[in-house]
């Protein structure tokens, strides 16, 4: 039997991400658990693979089954649904396994109106917003300026078929809606509706750190958007690390009076109407960008990983970060594609050539070519099916 293994569960940008970092830090025993063939199952950087059953069960099984070839089992949720499986197989793995989240908090903080809640005690800005959790909620609309967003409380709602988010511009396109989501509140499901932030991509910031279960932080760092798509609230193009003193002080209040552990990420919005950040949500676990830090010198992975095998750990933040953008090409093709005056903002963003492209790696050129063959065969599908 081995001492330990890292699994990285879930196998899209941010577990590839997590297995390029720990592989960089001579980490070899790196297992990949997904539920689907992603752009990380065909990486030379992982000992082992498997593809199981989305639920609890199949993930339980999988562990057990490790667990006789190693003594402890360092584990890497990329997903809400990770968290959430983890969570409810907790008891029974944790004699085996760290699990770098706190069970006392990690399904209620998910929530982001509880995740407002802390924002209105600690006196950190946050955008106006109604819960709506029952069809006769969505009249509080009128207290909110248009335009407004509506987002599921928990992103774990994904896993069905709600949508990820909808940007109502006045009433009468909520109106368009209304049915549609009053059929989805009588189901069960709640949504939190917030006043817009005015800006695009490049006026988001995060703070991620990775703190022990005493609560002590033992790395950190600040980093901002370029570009996202969708351009209004989607998933990053194009990040680097930036110095903000604000976002990580505002960063290190939320994760401490909520006690959270692991790596986790309080990600704001600059509003520019009263020069203030506001928090968006809070991920409880590494997010798409999350190797902006790793290019910068902080591995908070890899400190995980330090942590759970009781090696030493100095605190480590960055004092100063360099000019790599840490660009996923795919969504900056798409906005080249279709937002107007964007090559600028590309050229910008994309054509640097210490830039971090998202999948690729010279050692490893497996992933990226079947993401672009995926990304060939969608769009080839979809051209044909628009022209019949």
């Amino acid at each position: 039997m081995k001492d330990h293994c890292c699994v990285v569960i879930g196998g899209y940008i941010n577990g590839y991400s997590i297995i390029q970092e720990l592989y960089s830090h001579s980490i070899r025993e790196i297992i990949l658990v997904d539920f689907v063939k992603d752009i990380s199952y065909y990486s030379n950087k992982i000992c082992s693979k498997y593809v199981i059953e989305n639920n609890c069960d199949s993930l339980l099984g999988i562990l057990n089954k490790l667990k006789y070839d190693y003594a402890k089992l360092i584990l890497y949720p990329t997903q809400d649904v990770h968290l959430n499986y983890l969570h409810n197989i907790y008891n029974e793995i944790i004699d085996y396994s760290y699990v770098a989240f706190n069970p006392e908090t990690v399904i209620q903080y998910q929530d982001k109106f509880k995740q407002y809640e802390i924002c209105e005690k600690l006196g950190i800005p946050y955008p106006k917003t109604v819960f709506c959790g029952a069809v006769s909620d969505l009249n509080l609309v009128e207290n909110l300026l248009f335009p407004i967003i509506i987002k599921p409380v928990k992103k774990d709602n994904l896993s069905t078929n709600i949508f990820r988010n909808i940007i109502f511009r006045n009433k009468s396109d909520l109106d368009l809606s209304r049915k549609k989501i009053e059929t989805l509140i009588t189901c069960g499901n709640s949504f939190i509706i917030s006043e817009v932030i005015p800006g695009d991509g490049s006026n988001i910031y995060a703070y991620t750190s990775f703190v022990t279960d005493k609560g002590k932080v033992l790395g950190e760092w600040t980093g901002k958007k370029l570009s996202q798509f969708p351009n209004d609230f989607g998933v990053f193009a194009s990040a680097k690390g930036v110095k903000n003193n604000i976002i990580a002080n505002y960063g290190r209040k939320l994760i401490k009076e909520i006690n959270l552990w692991g790596v986790n990420e309080p990600e704001f919005k600059y509003d520019i109407r009263d020069d203030s950040y506001k928090l968006m949500e809070i991920n409880l676990r590494p997010m798409m960008w999350h190797l902006v830090g790793h290019i910068n010198g902080v591995s908070l992975n890899y400190y995980q990983f330090l942590y759970a095998t009781q090696n030493s750990i100095s605190f480590s933040t960055c004092h100063e970060y360099s000019e790599k953008h840490f660009v996923n090409i795919y969504y900056e093709l798409i906005n080249l594609i279709i937002r107007k005056k964007y090559l600028k903002i590309f050229i910008s963003n994309v054509l640097n050539r210490n830039n971090v492209i998202a999948g690729f790696d010279k050692s490893d050129y497996k992933p990226f070519f079947y993401m672009v063959i995926v990304i060939l065969r969608k769009y080839i599908h979809k051209s044909k099916r628009d022209n019949l």
